[in-house]
């Protein structure tokens, strides 16, 4: 996971310079959007790449109490989603209204950690069962639309898009080794799938 994490801060301190050199750089946010709420791209032509990176977080707490013998069991997890995309917007016309098709790539890296206490003593969340979880939230998707950007002033413009969105998921775990949903001497492979529309209203500055 660490080695991941250090290519994806690699390849996006890279890009960054990298495009700013080709040509003036554009910043785009969507507001109120999950994944791919915001992108660095160059305006270099028709077409537009760009790169972008989200982070999720979640967190959570439950501690049971037994009043009879005063003792309680408290459980803490939480995870972490560093969400580096890439993809590219191509122009169909140059026109005051502009439109244009898009496509793009990301790929979620998470950190998960979760311990139990009860009293004095403390157990993490460790293992192969940890190692098929994290898998499970280290996601990739595609997707790809359509849109148009209105520029109303020198630097800034306003767009719409509408697309579709595929992400894949994909675990095996081995209860030998310690798997989340098995026992003993059974294996699993987890896949899943999570096909969307979706629209949101795109704000860009040029720099």
């Amino acid at each position: 996971m660490k080695h991941k994490l250090v290519c994806a801060v690699v390849a996006i301190a890279l890009l960054v310079p990298a495009l700013s050199l080709a040509g003036p750089l554009v910043f785009s946010v969507s507001p109120g959007q999950l994944l791919q709420g915001a992108q660095f791209g160059m305006s270099s032509g028709k077409l537009q790449p760009y790169i972008g990176f989200d982070l999720l977080g979640a967190s959570g707490k439950v501690k049971i109490t037994d009043t009879a013998t005063d003792t309680y069991e408290e459980i803490t997890a939480g995870a972490t989603l560093m969400i580096p995309s890439i993809g590219a917007r191509y122009y169909l016309s140059s026109k005051e209204l502009k439109r244009y098709v898009y496509a793009s790539f990301l790929k979620s890296i998470a950190t998960v950690s979760a311990k139990t206490k009860t009293g004095t003593s403390e157990s993490k969340f460790e293992g192969a069962a940890k190692d098929q979880l994290t898998s499970l939230l280290g996601f990739w998707g595609v997707s790809a639309g359509f849109g148009a950007e209105y520029p109303f002033s020198e630097h800034f413009s306003v767009g719409g898009e509408y697309g579709f969105r595929y992400l894949r998921t994909h675990a095996k775990g081995d209860a030998d080794a310690g798997s989340l949903l098995l026992t003993e001497g059974m294996s699993d492979e987890v896949t899943a799938s999570l096909k969307h529309s979706m629209a949101r209203i795109v704000l860009n500055y040029e720099f």
